[in-house]
Formats: structure tokens, sequence, C-alpha cells
């Protein structure tokens, strides 16, 4: 998956968008290209953002007095398009902010407005704000009081500065909740605001140096939870204990029907009830369920928590009955665990937060299994190679007989291979395939994949016909595939994106039944037949069902076919010409001993009569 830091945008800000170009570069901005312009979106172009937790991109549209997010996925597809909402005096401008801890939640704020979605825009809702004896109003901003500066750390935390120097923090859930808790004054432009490492929030000031063309920066720094606790009224005391679980702050890859499990433990407050909430940012890609116990009891007496939660890939099923692999999806998705309505108060209990892969794991690999081997020491050195007979290979790997000019010697690399399989000519045979994952045995593949030969060897065939394996449409061959593309490549060619079955009754009609099947796996007992020849195959092998994994499942190995006589140097042609050349020599000399016998017969008669005349 791609490191999605490095996704830059490029495009104007306050045009049509019809009229804008928009650019994206997956590189830091090393390289631009073009994003496909959809032709239904209408309105003026206020920002683009990445939103990974859907996988898509968000437009930011203006039309009239309205804005509204429009989503389009990474392989330019509209997706849906969220709720409209208005910005108070919007000729003020406004500001997008994603948090980089959730990747879900987006403040949208300007001088008269802040807006919070927990939902990647879909919907927007006020932030609000507690009263207190020093801000009696629940609303931020109002009359006469504006926002002059926002910050949000990846804890989910926010402050706010107002023009009249009060200061808001707080906490950003499935809700946004504030409340003012110092007036610092006005921050001028060379005063910014940070979060520490501990979560207090920092106020810094450059000033000139006392040096020579230096500066100084000087920190005041705010202690949060003293001044949450001095507030009056009090707030509420934290309804939680602790929230914590070894399994967050990570990233799960999901394969197709895999699953994922996740475990936390929670200790409400004494004399609270708590509940924990789960949210998916993109649930159109997992599903869940949720299992909460008690465990155990603390020395204090308090009930202790334990939250078993259970992620899986929602595969949609028509995959199966329309053999369609584009209704699946990848996707991140985000999972987050927070206690409801737990308070401002409760500062260092940050929601827990999981990543959600659905895709392909990057330690996920085809393994074939070699049963039995040949690998004499005096033959595999670095230099050893072998000899393809040019009527026994195409150049192209296009499967043509007939197309070889001249005899190829291939090195035979057995760092790469490895000692090849030994199988006997007459032996019909299938590879086994296994499927590993970080260097553990998970299962054997018994589902369809292909085969070919990578040096474009084509002397073996295939056991069974198109008419034994009971087809309702035309399957798919080697041929077929590489005459789609435009540089035919084996490689790329036949996987499993563009695999279709034959047990599809929708697809195209068969024409030669006795055609030869080039599928195996699957259960349909194909194997391949080897002609009568010696020597080295080496393999590719790629699954290409398109519901056993998001993973380009492929591997390279190699073949020793033995038992058959060794080929001779010399073409069939010529030892036929030989044949029939010394079939007739040898009829020509018999002739001629036959007439020289003759002549000598008649001779020796001739003699005995001249030897004897009286007889």
């Amino acid at each position: 998956m791609q490191d999605l830091m490095s996704l830059v945008f490029l495009f104007p800000v306050n045009l049509p968008y019809q009229s804008s170009k928009i650019f994206y570069s997956k590189d830091n901005a090393q390289n631009f290209v073009p994003l496909y312009k959809q032709k239904d979106l209408q309105g003026i172009v206020k920002g683009v953002y990445f939103l990974p937790t859907i996988s898509a991109i968000g437009i930011l549209l203006r039309t009239d007095d309205e804005l509204c997010f429009r989503y389009v996925s990474l392989v330019n597809q509209l997706l849906f398009t969220s709720a409209p909402f208005k910005l108070f005096k919007y000729a003020n401008f406004n500001v997008v902010q994603s948090l980089h801890g959730f990747a879900g939640n987006i403040i949208i704020w300007s001088y008269y407005n802040l807006l919070f979605s927990p939902n990647n825009g879909i919907t927007f809702y006020p932030v609000t704000v507690i009263r207190t004896l020093d801000y009696p109003y629940n609303t931020l901003p109002r009359e006469g009081v504006f926002i002059n500066q926002v910050l949000v750390d990846t804890g989910n935390e926010i402050a706010v500065i107002t023009n009249k120097g009060d200061l808001f923090y707080g906490r950003l859930s499935v809700d946004a909740v504030l409340v003012k808790i110092k007036t610092v004054g006005n921050l001028r432009v060379r005063e910014q605001m940070i979060f520490n490492k501990f979560g207090d929030l920092s106020i810094i000031e450059s000033r000139k140096g006392y040096h020579v063309n230096s500066i100084d920066f000087f920190h005041c720094i705010i202690w949060i939870n003293q001044e949450l606790n001095s507030l009056e009224p009090p707030l509420p005391h934290c309804m939680v204990q602790s929230l914590e679980s070894k399994s967050w702050k990570r990233a799960y890859y999901i394969d197709i029907k895999e699953n994922a499990s996740l475990f936390a433990q929670f200790v409400p407050a004494t004399s609270q009830d708590a509940l924990c909430l789960v949210t998916m940012s993109n649930p159109d890609l997992v599903k869940f369920q949720a299992y909460a116990f008690v465990t155990e009891r603390t020395v204090d007496g308090d009930w202790v928590f334990s939250l078993e939660l259970f992620v899986t890939h929602a595969y949609n099923e028509d995959v199966d009955k329309m053999f369609n692999r584009s209704l699946l999806f990848t996707g991140i998705t985000t999972v987050v665990i927070d206690v409801l309505d737990k308070g401002i108060r409760c500062k260092d209990l940050a929601p827990l937060a999981a990543y959600i892969v659905i895709g392909c794991p990057p330690a996920k690999e085809l393994r074939v299994v070699k049963k039995l081997t040949t690998c004499p020491k005096e033959i595999f050195n670095d230099t050893f190679s072998y000899v393809i007979k040019r009527n026994a290979y195409d150049p192209d790997r296009l499967f043509r007989p007939g197309t070889g000019t001249k005899d190829i010697y291939v090195p035979y690399d057995q760092a790469t291979y490895g000692c090849p399989m030994a199988v006997h000519f007459e032996s019909p045979w299938v590879p086994t395939l296994q499927l590993w994952v970080d260097g553990k045995f998970i299962e054997d593949i018994k589902v369809e994949f292909v085969i070919y030969e990578v040096n474009g060897m084509f002397n073996y065939n295939y056991d069974k016909r198109v008419s034994q394996i009971n087809c309702l449409s035309e399957p798919q061959t080697w041929k077929s595939m590489l005459s789609k593309q435009k540089n035919p490549n084996p490689d790329t060619a036949w996987n499993a994106k563009n695999y279709h079955s034959c047990q599809d009754p929708l697809g195209p009609r068969i024409t030669d039944g006795n055609r030869e099947f080039q599928i195996m796996g699957g259960g349909n007992g194909n194997r391949i037949l080897f002609q009568k020849y010696t020597g080295f195959y080496i393999f590719r092998v790629i699954v290409v069902n398109p519901t056993y994994s998001f993973c380009h499942l492929t591997a390279t190995f190699s073949v020793y076919v033995f038992g058959a006589a060794p080929m001779s140097a010399y073409s069939s042609e010529l030892l036929l010409a030989l044949f029939i050349i010394f079939l007739t020599t040898m009829v020509f000399i018999g002739f001629c001993l036959f007439n020289l016998k003759t002549r000598l017969k008649k001779t020796e008669i001739i003699i005995k009569v001249q030897q004897h005349p009286s007889q």
C-alpha cells in the first residue's frame, strides 16, 4: 500500500470545478498527474483532501451559500456526497484541518465558525461549550468574539483561542465539547500554540535574541489539569480510571474473508457506570462483533471489564455468484474505542485507535511443494546452463509452434530456483501449492491457478478438455488472454483481476468442446502431460481465483523431466532424409549384388560346359 504521507495535491482555489485542473502526486511532489474530472460535479473549489480511512479524495465545493464534500475514490470513481452545511459570514476565510490521530475527524473553522465532523465530513456539528462562571455561554464563536487560532493534537485534544484572548480546551470524540480554562491575552503574529508530549499547552513567542542575528523562543506552559480543576462550577470527575490495550496503535491487514481480533480493558471510576463505544470510519469495508465482560476486581474493589472485538472483512456474497472481482474493495478503516460521555477531565485517557487495512498482507506468499528433487553437485555450479531446442519454444512466449529460429542456452540460477523438482515424463503432473504468512505454513491452496513456462516452452499438454469440465461458457486460454494485450506478456495477461470462470452462464458461448482446458486447481482434476522429452522447465504459477486473496500470489520454480530418451542433436527432417538416402543406397547395393550374383552363376555354367563338351 502506498505511503499516505507522500500524497500531495495541487489545485486552484475559488475557481469553478469544471474549469479547474486538480493534480496529485504519490511521490512527495516529484511527479504530478491530473485527477480525472467528474462531469456531474458543480461548484467552487475550496479545497482537496485525502481521507485515508475511507480510501477517498474529498473535494470541498461551494454552491450558492452551502458547502459540501464530494468523495472520489483513488481509482477516480465518484462515491457519494456529504450533507450540505453553511458557514456564517462566509466572506471570511475558512480552514479544514484533518486530525492525524484518527484521520476520520475533521474540523472546519473560520473567524465566525467552528464545526466538527466525526465521519470524514459526511455530517458536521457545531462545537458546544460547557458553561462556567467565567464564560456563561454554550456557543463559540459568538457576537463580538471570533476565533483567532485552532490547534488539534494527535490525541484528539483541541485548543481554541479567540480575539479576546480567551483560551478554550476540549476533547474530540463522537462529539466535540470545549470549556474556557484561561484568559491569556490576544496572540500576536509571532506567537504560536503547541501541545507538548505530555498533553499540556505551550504558547511560544519568538523574540530578538541577545546575540547578533539570533532569535530566542520563550515558552509559556499552561498546565491543563491544573486549569480544569480550578474551574467553577467544578467539572464532573472522569468516569473511567483506565482504558488501555496492547492491540491498539497498530495496523492490521485483513485479506478476503479473514478477520482480526482486538482486545482492551477498562476500569470505570468508583460508583460510575461507563459505556464503551466502538466506531468504524469506513463501515462498508468491515463488520465487527464486540463482547464486554467482567474479568476481575482491582485492589480497591472496582470491576475490570475486558472488551473483545472481532473485525471481519465485509465480504460481498455476490462475488461468488457473479464471478466479479470488482465487487471487492480495498482500503483503510479506523477502529476507535472510547468511553461515552467520559468528560473533559479524562485528559490522560485518549481513545484507543487501530487501523484495519483491507488488502494484501505484505508477508503473505505462495510456495510450491517439491516432493522429489534432484540436485547433483557436479552439475549445478555457477556456470551451468541447458539447451532448449528451437522447435520446443516460442521466443515471444505466445505458445506458437515453429517460431523458434535457433537453439538457446539458458543459464540455471540455483540461488533463485533451488533444486529442480523431478518428474517422470509419463506421469501426469500438477504442482502442489501452499500459502505461507511470515514464514509459517497456513494451508494448501486448492483454488484455480494457471501455469506457463517462462522461456516460452510449449511442449506439454493438459489432461482435461472443455467438455470434461462441464463449462457453461467459453473458458479463458493463454492465447485468448495474450491476444487482449497490446504488448502480450504472460506475466500480466492472466490474473485474479481479469479471471472469469467458465461456470458463469452469462459468459460467451462455447465454440470448441474438444479444446484443452488450461486452468488447474479448484477441484477440476486437470494435470499437465509432458511429451517425450528430457530436460528442464522453469514454470511460473499464478493464482487466478478472484475470491481467494487480494494478493497477487505467484511463484517461479524449476522442474526436471526425466525418463525419455535424450533428444537427438539433429533435426527430424535431416534424420528422415538420411534414412531415405540410406534405404535407397541399401536397395541399390542389393540390386547390384543380385545382378552380380546372377552374372557369376551364368559365367560358372559357361565354364563348366567348356570343360566337358561331351556332356
